[in-house]
């Protein structure tokens, strides 16, 4: 599965692997838009660690930050750290910051090498390593998009 995502107590944790299409990015915007009721998101961590590409454009990646600037709008101050070492896409993941900056984002965007340091900057409580595996322990819901293949 290309991506999983799922709530934690304060936010959601959103992991990619393989080859990653706009259509399964969209997915995880309409997740971040309906969080469990009462929760009010403050992070999302988008960890991109075992993604191999990430599969649009220019114009998608420009889609994809006006979109995000709804999650910014409902959410406002909501951290969004990337996760990331390959350099082709963390290049990819400037772009979409640079765009999203273009549209004055109340969100907070930063870029990673390591889980564990994108949880220090974000500072509040989250699962151990070993629930953020396991969907029903710790996710109040979850998003498993299918893999097309």
């Amino acid at each position: 599965m290309p991506i999983k995502a799922r709530w934690e107590q304060h936010g959601a944790l959103i992991r990619g692997s393989g080859i990653l299409p706009i259509g399964e990015v969209i997915g995880v915007r309409k997740f971040m838009l309906n969080p469990p009721e009462g929760m009010i998101p403050k992070y999302q961590i988008i960890d991109l660690s075992r993604v191999e590409r990430l599969d649009f454009d220019q114009m998608d990646e420009l889609n994809i930050a006006m979109g995000d600037l709804k999650v910014a709008e409902k959410f406002p101050n909501i951290k969004v750290a990337f996760i990331s070492v390959d350099p082709k896409i963390q290049a990819q993941v400037m772009d979409f910051f640079k765009s999203s900056w273009n549209y004055d984002t109340k969100a907070e965007y930063r870029m990673f090498g390591e889980l564990e340091k994108a949880r220090a900057w974000i500072g509040l409580p989250y699962p151990k390593e070993k629930d953020n595996n396991s969907p029903d322990k710790s996710a109040t819901s979850s998003l498993w998009l299918p893999n097309d293949n």
